[in-house]
């Protein structure tokens, strides 16, 4: 169905600039086989790019082996460089995520990590990149990785995703789904059969028989990703952080597949999360719709695992209660790649 889209903003407002991570392969002689192929991240990383593009955002795409520590490092530097309060800065990452004990400076003692091709982006990192955001502007993160909501929130992990739990079958994703589609605000809004919202989300996340995890494949893979990280075979090693984290200026929200404890689940085509992000923004009526009102419908369909959102920086609850990913510049910049963006990334070492 056509997607609904927010009034335009008057001339002179920021701009949205988005950047999209998406992998189903890693280096294996890196991760030394800890890490299985996904299905559907590079999907997920495609889909949030057009999703930016309609919205007006300047995108850029970067997946599997181009998204090494350095691209994206890079990409997210040169990025939030050229942002001026006002702007709006959307990054999206679809992949494995792991769950370590001591490495950086989390109160909780665990720290979250997004597994990128040759290495880890762990959360002290990228707090540290979004401290170097300007204040007044607008950062949305949205995650479809396990342990997700960690990449951001500091707050404790509670219990620990346990091992067993790594495949779900295909008729207790659908029992779980009929006994909420009734509930589901965009629903109601839209007048659509909870049967036929269900149905198109299962399209979407992509048939299978059964629906794996977006994590090692073990608690002990877990751990031992954690000691190749410890010992500098995993970049990048050792925490780039220590003592305290420098504060955050602009105002940042996090949109999690699952908890810091949590298992997030993918189908053939797309992760759970994504999957359900879609089918509720097809569905959105911009003029009364939040991003709680998103997170609400999104955690009745993905019952599978509890997606999240949190916030940090500067008056970041109110970004809550805001439409969802609203582009300042929405109707006064040109939708699709942002040209110096592509110019930032030639001029990057080659690998």
């Amino acid at each position: 169905m056509p997607k609904p889209r927010p009034p335009a903003p008057p001339d002179g407002h920021g701009e949205g600039r988005s950047i999209h991570i998406g992998l189903n392969r890693i280096d294996q002689g890196v991760y030394r086989g800890h890490l299985g192929d996904l299905a559907g991240a590079e999907n997920d990383a495609r889909a949030m790019r057009d999703l930016a593009n309609e919205f007006g955002f300047s995108s850029r795409l970067i997946v599997n082996e181009e998204a090494s520590r350095d691209v994206v490092r890079e990409t997210l530097e040169a990025t939030i460089s050229r942002l001026i309060p006002g702007d709006a800065l959307l990054v999206t990452f679809a992949g494995h995520g792991v769950t370590l004990r001591g490495i950086g400076i989390e109160t909780d003692g665990w720290d979250e990590a997004w597994c990128l091709y040759d290495g880890v982006l762990l959360d002290d990192e990228f707090h540290e990149l979004l401290a170097t955001v300007p204040a007044g502007c607008e950062v949305t993160i949205v995650t479809d990785s396990c342990f997700a909501a960690g990449i951001i929130e500091d707050v404790g992990a509670g219990v620990r995703a346990p091992a067993a739990r790594r495949t779900l079958s295909l008729n207790s994703v659908t029992e779980r789904l009929a006994g909420v589609a009734g509930q589901l605000l965009s629903v109601a809004k839209t007048g659509e059969s909870p049967e036929s919202f269900v149905a198109e989300f299962m399209k979407r996340a992509g048939p299978a028989e059964t629906f794996a995890v977006r994590a090692p494949e073990s608690r002990s893979a877990d751990i031992a990703i954690g000691r190749l990280i410890r010992s500098g075979k995993i970049p990048p090693g050792a925490a780039p952080t220590r003592g305290r984290r420098s504060p955050i200026s602009a105002r940042v929200l996090s949109l999690a597949a699952a908890g810091e404890g949590e298992l997030a689940f993918e189908g053939s085509q797309h992760g759970f999360f994504t999957a359900a992000l879609l089918e509720v923004v097809d569905r959105m009526e911009f003029s009364d719709f939040s991003y709680d009102d998103l997170m609400e419908d999104v955690g009745l369909l993905v019952s599978t695992q509890r997606p999240t959102i949190g916030t940090a920086g500067v008056n970041a609850r109110e970004a809550r209660r805001a439409r969802p990913f609203e582009n300042p510049g929405f109707g006064t910049t040109n939708a699709g790649i942002d040209q110096s963006l592509a110019a930032d990334a030639d001029q990057r070492p080659q690998r």
